[in-house]
């Protein structure tokens, strides 16, 4: 469940 950790970060860098 990994998947979704990538996805979070992704959102938390460019999340803005």
């Amino acid at each position: 469940s990994r998947h979704y950790i990538g996805r979070l970060l992704h959102f938390a860098l460019f999340g803005r």
